[in-house]
């Protein structure tokens, strides 16, 4: 199998916009972000891939330029996965079918919180998966406050003055990236 390991630094990119990937990476340590900028300079962030989690197989596999960054948000060491090898693997076909299926309800997902209306709908569809993914009322999220409002495509400020009321709702509490859920 041809596998090659690379080493980045935090903030390091590692695919730019209309790369055109040979390779599928494979998170072993740290983590990625992939996230698009506009032509203003505005980051969305659309999704965090942490350890064992992979990314750029959509435009490796087919070929096509990227139409996103993937950037290190720590130090990180990514397999690369030559998709030549894959395509001579029936085992390993079967396994990119199901990551990629994975891969598609967690971008849905996605969807499915940023195209609340208000600010308020964004979060508590956010930390309500969140909830339940982890089948917890406290857990962490992968995010900063910066990356969870780009995530949920809002203003950072605008999303820490809601959390803020949502917390002297008694809706939820927080320190950092904990979150506590009382009544979603």
């Amino acid at each position: 199998m041809d596998l090659q390991l690379k080493k980045y630094k935090k903030n390091e990119i590692i695919y730019h916009m209309e790369d055109i990937p040979q390779a599928i990476g494979i998170v072993k340590e740290g983590s990625v972000v992939i996230e698009t900028v506009d032509f203003l300079g505005n980051v969305s962030l659309l999704s965090h891939i942490g350890p064992n989690q992979m990314f750029a197989e959509s435009y490796a596999l087919t070929k096509t330029p990227m139409y996103v960054y993937v950037r290190a948000v720590e130090d990180c060491t990514i397999q690369f996965l030559d998709v030549q090898t894959l395509e001579k693997s029936p085992e390993l076909k079967n396994q990119m079918i199901q990551i990629l299926s994975n891969k598609n309800k967690m971008l849905s997902q996605h969807i499915f919180h940023i195209s609340n209306k208000t600010i308020r709908n964004k979060v508590l569809s956010y930390l309500s998966f969140m909830k339940l993914e982890t089948q917890n009322s406290t857990f962490k999220i992968p995010f900063d406050r910066q990356q969870m409002a780009d995530y949920l495509n809002i203003e950072r400020s605008a999303l820490s003055k809601e959390l803020s009321k949502m917390k002297s709702e008694g809706l939820i509490d927080y320190h950092k990236n904990t979150f506590t859920v009382y009544s979603i």
